[in-house]
């Protein structure tokens, strides 16, 4: 199994257990020949389980649910078993500031897209992240104002961008990291 398939299943069963949540072998049965805990721990769904206000996330890796081999099922445990999702580095700067005046915004799309097709909250790490500065912004010699003019045409781009078009799913944003 693969590691951060291992760590998401682990994170979810601590959630589970901190909202009172699956007791893996009463409410979801003894495990059958061959089942594993993270088997048994896949079945909860723990959207269903928080308390009304609570919601439940995890993250969004967009490889994940789009490219790889199993991202079929990627995209129906996180759908199924979580309300809120977080896009992990999918839309972390470096990732979608492809130069000076162009963001790559099929990602954006893909993230917000699948939060709406599955009625769930988006919380966004890291608008700006001195991790995740793109290659040419820090590499490329800039003053010191240049380097705010590219910051605030990125903010003044990117933000009205996922207003115009995901209000509706766009509900928290870390600004600055």
């Amino acid at each position: 199994m693969h590691m951060k398939t291992r760590w998401t299943l682990f994170a979810g069963l601590v959630a589970a257990l901190i909202a009172g949540g699956c007791n893996v072998t009463a409410e979801l049965g003894e495990p059958l020949p061959g089942d594993t805990v993270e088997d048994k721990v896949a079945e909860c769904r723990l959207r269903e389980l928080a308390p009304d206000g609570l919601h439940i996330g995890n993250v969004y890796n967009d490889w994940l649910i789009n490219d790889a081999s199993d991202a079929v099922q990627n995209a129906g445990l996180l759908s199924s078993r979580f309300d809120m999702v977080s896009p992990e580095y999918s839309l972390a700067m470096n990732e979608i500031w492809t130069s000076e005046r162009a963001i790559d915004f099929a990602a954006v799309n893909r993230f917000f897209d699948f939060a709406r097709a599955h009625g769930m909250r988006t919380r966004i790490s890291h608008l700006l992240w001195h991790e995740a500065i793109p290659d040419w912004l820090e590499q490329g010699g800039y003053s010191a104002s240049e380097v705010r003019g590219h910051v605030e045409w990125y903010v003044k781009t990117l933000l009205p961008y996922v207003v115009a078009n995901y209000a509706d799913v766009a509900r928290e944003w870390n600004v600055v990291n």
